[in-house]
């Protein structure tokens, strides 16, 4: 009848939402799996894991990193890393087919085990990311440091597991291990005897590279400057800690330097030269500084303030030190902006009440780049007629604490 018709209709269409329900419920399940993975491959910075291809655990990309003119001694640095891992692995392969034989002893075969699980991932964090630092700014004075001294170990290491010297480097399947295996004179020996020969050419061509590697980034370290900027660093630490004054802890050691350098100024002395390296004695270091940023207040002449200050952004923009050629609104980048970040293009200039335009850049650390940006900002300011207020420029610090003190020399540049 009627009424039954009307119920297996009614009841036809709840199980069609029902089905249409667990569809979006799977869909949505789907959607929130594929967010959830997206969000856990961005790293803090905002950058995507994509290394290594086959399941991203790290963000590595020479092309976009590394300026053009050091990309020649990073692919050697990563063909070097590269090697390295194919050399624990072929090195562990082999001295674990000796123990399986009878042909090592277990205690030499849980050291190799140790060297492998250690070097494996110390080879990146300690010595490939430290020279990925350095050569991403020739200023990089600490993670220079950190490279050379943690890749000598490394060619200490490559030498070791090349040899495989009796007691000191037995866990290796290196140059004695092989001449023992042929010695013992049976077919599987000789066999075993040819596998650590191949590692031993593997650890040997390492060797080989990485010397090479090493003196390549002491010659752009030296040739950069570096080792001046070093011996500066040096000279610094040691008045510092014959005195025990800290300028980012005690604010009375950093007023005197800035009393001196107006005094300095006040008095027609020569002209404090403008630093683009180390400029802060490491304080605002990519690697164990602080980031900043600064926001710059402008004011022009009344008859030319507006359209100067639309000239100002719009020449910033075609510079390529800002995303987009108009004035924006207060605290734009923040607000609307997308968030502050490090891209060198992340000037803005905006409105302010108190002044005719306030300038915002980016987060910035103590690299040739940041001050080359900034004369650049301040070039383009001046040629259109503005000038900056004493009244409320800031200095933002980021939270990363670094224990590294400027010099007098640099204080007065700050001041």
């Amino acid at each position: 009848d009627q009424k039954s018709r009307d119920l297996r209709d009614l009841e036809a269409q709840l199980k069609e939402k029902e089905r249409a329900l667990e569809e979006r419920e799977r869909e949505l399940k789907e959607r929130e799996a594929m967010e959830e993975k997206e969000r856990r491959m961005l790293l803090p910075g905002g950058k995507r894991k994509n290394f290594p291809p086959c399941y991203p655990l790290v963000y590595h990309d020479l092309k976009e990193d590394i300026p053009e003119a050091n990309q020649g001694m990073m692919r050697a640095a990563f063909g070097a890393w590269l090697m390295t891992e194919a050399g624990y692995v072929l090195n562990f392969s082999v001295m674990f087919l000796l123990l399986v034989t009878g042909n090592s002893a277990f205690t030499r075969f849980l050291i190799c085990c140790m060297a492998t699980g250690a070097g494996v991932p110390l080879s990146w964090s300690m010595w490939y990311q430290q020279i990925y630092a350095a050569s991403q700014t020739n200023a990089a004075t600490i993670p220079y440091m950190k490279f050379f001294l943690n890749f000598a170990f490394h060619i200490l290491f490559c030498g070791l597991a090349f040899l495989a010297p009796p007691v000191i480097g037995s866990f290796n399947a290196g140059l004695f291990t092989a001449i023992g295996q042929f010695a013992s004179g049976s077919g599987l020996n000789v066999f075993f005897g040819v596998l650590c020969l191949v590692n031993t050419a593997l650890w040997g061509a390492n060797t080989a590279l990485s010397l090479y590697v090493m003196r390549w980034a002491y010659y752009t370290f030296r040739v950069t400057g570096g080792v001046q900027a070093a011996q500066q660093q040096a000279r610094a630490d040691f008045r510092a800690g014959a005195s025990g004054r800290s300028y980012r802890d005690d604010m009375d050691a950093f007023q005197e330097a800035w009393d001196e350098a107006k005094t300095h100024f006040a008095t027609g002395a020569t002209e404090i030269p403008y630093m683009t390296e180390n400029a802060t004695g490491g304080l605002g270091a990519r690697d164990g500084g602080r980031s900043f940023g600064i926001e710059i207040e402008v004011d022009f002449p009344d008859d030319m303030s507006n359209t100067a200050k639309e000239a100002v952004a719009r020449e910033m923009y075609e510079a390529g030190l800002s995303r987009t050629p108009h004035v924006q609104g207060w605290h734009y980048i923040g607000r609307a902006g997308g968030g502050y970040t490090t891209d060198a293009n992340a000037w803005s200039v905006e409105y302010d009440s108190t002044v005719d335009c306030e300038i915002v850049s980016p987060i910035m650390y103590d690299e040739p780049q940041t001050w080359e940006n900034l004369a650049k900002v301040c070039e383009i300011v001046q040629r259109h007629g503005g000038q900056g207020t004493p009244r409320r420029d800031q200095l933002r610090l980021g939270d990363q604490v670094g224990g590294v003190r400027p010099d007098d020399v640099h204080a007065e540049h700050l001041a």
